[in-house]
C-alpha cells in the first residue's frame, strides 16, 4: 500500500470538510510542489507533481520515502543549501514564517531554483505534520544573470570610449607629425614612401577608434561595400618585410 494511504488519516482534515485528503487525486495531481513532513524534517509524502522534478540522484530518496523510511527534506536539495533548508525548517516548526518570508528560502534543486514555503497541516494533532510548498524560480536567476550581462556590457562600453578618445587623440597626432615629414621629402624618396605608410596605419587605428565609439554609444555603424584589393594592397609593403 502507498504510505500516503496511510498517513492521510494523520491529518486533521475535520476542521475542513471541502479540503481534500492528500491521497486523492485533486490533491495529488494538483499544480503546486509539495511535501509533507513531520517535526524532525522528514519527508512522510509528496505529490506528483514534485516527483516530476526530481532527478536519477533524488529516485532513491523518493523510493525510500515510498516504503516509510525516514529522509530528510535537504536530501532533495543541493548540499550548498542544506544549511538554508536547515534555517527554513527551523523558522516553519516555530512560527516563525513571515508574509515577507515568501521570496527568502531559495534553494537549488538540479538546474532548478526553488522558493520554499510552508505550513501546519495538521495543527490539532499530537504529532504535528508540516506542508512544504516549492516554487519554481529558475527565471528569476535567468533574469539576473541577464540584468548582470547587461551591466557588463554597459560598464565595457563606457572603458571602450574613454579608451578611444585617448588612443584617438595620440592618433591625432601621429597623423599630424606625419604630414609635416610628408613636407620635408618628395613622392621618390623612400622616406616618403614610408611615411605614408605610418599615415595610412594611422587612418586605419582611428576607423577602429569610430567603431569603438559607435559600440560605446550604441549607435548603428555605417555599412557600406568595401574593395578587398584596395585594401590588401595597402598593406603589402608590411607584409614584404616580415
Amino acid at each position: 500500500m502507498h504510505p500516503t494511504a496511510i498517513r492521510a488519516d494523520l491529518l486533521d482534515f475535520s476542521a475542513d470538510p471541502g479540503l481534500d485528503a492528500p491521497d486523492s487525486p485533486a490533491v495529488r495531481w494538483r499544480p503546486d510542489h509539495w511535501l509533507l513532513i513531520d517535526a524532525q524534517g522528514h519527508v512522510l509524502d509528496y505529490n506528483t507533481t514534485f516527483q516530476s522534478w526530481v532527478d536519477k540522484e533524488s529516485e532513491k530518496h523518493m523510493a525510500d520515502v515510498r516504503i516509510g523510511k525516514a529522509v530528510p527534506l535537504q536530501a532533495f536539495f543541493s548540499q550548498a543549501h542544506h544549511e538554508e533548508v536547515a534555517t527554513f525548517l527551523q523558522h516553519l516548526f516555530e512560527g516563525e514564517l513571515r508574509p515577507d518570508d515568501t521570496k527568502r528560502y531559495k534553494v537549488s534543486m538540479g538546474n532548478r531554483l526553488i522558493n520554499l514555503w510552508g505550513d501546519v497541516a495538521n495543527a490539532a494533532k499530537k504529532r504535528p505534520l508540516f506542508v512544504v510548498y516549492c516554487t519554481d524560480i529558475s527565471w528569476e536567476k535567468s533574469l539576473q544573470t541577464s540584468f548582470t550581462h547587461t551591466h557588463k556590457m554597459q560598464a565595457l562600453g563606457r572603458l571602450s570610449g574613454s579608451i578611444a578618445h585617448d588612443f584617438n587623440n595620440i592618433l591625432t597626432g601621429i597623423i599630424g607629425f606625419a604630414d609635416i615629414l610628408l613636407t620635408k621629402f618628395f613622392p621618390g624618396d623612400r622616406a616618403f614612401t614610408e611615411i605614408m605608410q605610418i599615415k595610412q596605419n594611422a587612418y586605419r587605428g582611428a576607423n577602429l577608434v569610430r567603431q569603438l565609439l559607435s559600440f560605446s554609444k550604441h549607435q548603428p555603424m555605417e555599412v557600406r561595400l568595401l574593395d578587398p584589393i584596395h585594401h590588401l594592397s595597402e598593406m603589402i609593403p608590411l607584409v614584404e618585410r616580415l
